[in-house]
């Protein structure tokens, strides 16, 4: 292959951007758009990479990269934000068009595109159940802003309100694509492993190097979505060994470390929502898995009990007879002072419920702010829709959109759940069970995170939930529907 034209690219997009510097006062980033697009055509015209590969490609930006917009590290700027605001901050215009998307959703768009148009897909086509998952929380967006046009709100908020809603049905679509290659399932969970693992080794080196080994005032150590990240990391490597009978001992010894330097800094960057999802999901383990292997993990993990129970013993003592960091972050959780005021989260879920029986049949529609009852505290300075865009995005739907936008919400969740769990107690071994089980994990942490921390407008978090969804629901027609799977009962939908 002659590399001629991509270094001859990356000079034109040097030059690009330097002569724009000079000629427009810094004002680079069309130059830099410019740039960006010869050295992709000419990139991609070079290597042809084919549309899996770029969408795999896009999955690691996902779960490696962070946008600014997260404030990961606070003052510190890591590699990967810098990188990570080439794809997902947005632009504004081009030549004078809105255009509200980012380079990550637009490239998403045009996989998807060119799969659902593709000539293969006719041996294998998107089923009917797949499209309506996909598509309806898009579907309710655009019935609520039609509402909301009607009620006179404002169309530009709108968008803005439900600007991520269409990376779900997208990457739901290029799952499914990407499942009819059974080494496609392996590499989205090596993505999410490994790539998670970069990233648990960069925070445990800067916590304990940079900021020497205490959090100070500092809310958190990465940002809030990485702890779903670290979480969905710590389900694969775990699910890699539990279901995989035939797994030798150095693979499982491997996920073990892998598990605990995920651990790591999911402990250290503190947010509740992915503990408690996990704290679900945990519970929920025992009714996931086939019976068989059930009766088989019974001893083990009854030989375990007793030192995961002196563990946590020792660990809570620890914690009430030292002043460490690490103690003083461990009593965090056990005995958290009580709240002397109502909370932030509290008085605007109080104004969401309201905002719900004041509009209870169609919702109030996008493009509007939600009503404020009880006055909210102002936090425009650190983000200037706090009173558009709530925390709780189930109240936010719903108010939104009303009872439609639930059963939008519901659709989305409960069907791909139904698969999931039919899939993790598959009675055979490898891939089917595990990536079950782990699409079941990833829509828990993920509907954590809608209740309590904008999980609908969260791009990373919705295009890993996404594709698992896509894959699942690929498998559960290739493998139970046409009776391989060996199940004897079926759901009450086809796929």
């Amino acid at each position: 292959m002659d590399h001629r034209p991509i270094f001859l690219s990356g000079l034109v997009f040097l030059l690009l951007t330097l002569s724009s510097i000079v000629l427009l006062g810094g004002n680079f980033i069309p130059a830099v758009i410019l740039a960006s697009a010869l050295f992709a055509g000419v990139l991609i015209y070079c290597l042809r990479p084919s549309v899996d590969q770029v969408c795999l490609v896009l999955l690691a930006v996902a779960v490696v990269l962070e946008p600014p917009a997260a404030n990961p590290y606070y003052d510190h700027t890591p590699i990967t934000e810098i990188l990570g605001a080439l794809f997902f901050n947005s632009i504004k215009k081009i030549s004078g068009i809105p255009l509200p998307f980012n380079i990550y959703e637009m490239i998403s768009f045009l996989c998807a595109g060119a799969i659902l148009v593709n000539f293969r897909l006719r041996k294998n086509p998107v089923n009917i159940v797949t499209i309506i998952v996909a598509a309806s929380i898009p579907l309710v967006a655009v019935f609520s802003i039609l509402v909301g046009q009607l009620k006179g709100n404002q169309l530009g908020l709108a968008i803005t309100q439900i600007r991520s809603f269409p990376i779900l049905p997208t990457w739901v679509i290029l799952g499914f694509y990407l499942a009819r290659k059974r080494e496609n399932l392996f590499h989205i969970l090596n993505i999410v492993k490994w790539g998670s693992l970069f990233k648990a080794v960069y925070a445990i080196l800067f916590f304990s190097i940079s900021m020497g080994g205490t959090l100070g005032d500092q809310e958190y150590l990465i940002d809030h979505m990485s702890s779903y990240i670290l979480g969905l990391a710590m389900v694969i490597v775990a699910a890699e060994v539990v279901f995989d009978r035939r797994a030798e001992i150095h693979k499982i010894l491997i996920n073990m470390i892998f598990f605990f330097i995920y651990l790591i800094p999911f402990i250290i960057n503190d947010r509740r929502t992915a503990m408690l999802g996990l704290v679900f999901i945990v519970l929920s383990f025992p009714a996931l898995i086939e019976k068989n292997l059930l009766k088989k993990l019974l001893v083990p993990l009854l030989m375990i009990l007793p030192f995961v129970i002196m563990t946590i013993v020792g660990v809570v003592g620890f914690a009430f007879v030292s002043n460490s960091a690490g103690a003083q972050l461990i009593r965090s959780y056990i005995s958290a002072a009580p709240e002397q005021n109502l909370s932030y989260r509290s008085i605007e879920n109080f104004n969401l419920f309201q905002g719900v029986r004041q509009s209870p049949i169609l919702g109030q529609g996008f493009g509007s702010k939600y009503p404020i009852y009880m006055e909210l505290p102002d936090i425009s300075h650190a983000f200037e829709l706090f009173d558009a865009i709530p925390h709780n995005h189930v109240f936010y739907i719903w108010v939104f959109a009303g009872p439609i936008g639930i059963g939008g919400l519901s659709l989305v969740t409960l069907i791909p759940l139904i698969s999931a769990v039919r899939l993790s107690g598959h009675s055979s071994h490898g891939i089917i069970p595990i990536i079950g089980f782990v699409t079941f994990s990833a829509l828990v942490l993920w509907l954590v995170y809608v209740f309590f921390d904008m999980g609908l407008l969260a791009i990373r978090p919705m295009t890993m939930t996404a594709i698992l969804i896509g894959a699942t629901f690929a498998l559960y027609r290739n493998y139970v529907q046409t009776g391989r799977g060996g199940l004897r009962t079926k759901l009450f939908f086809k796929l």
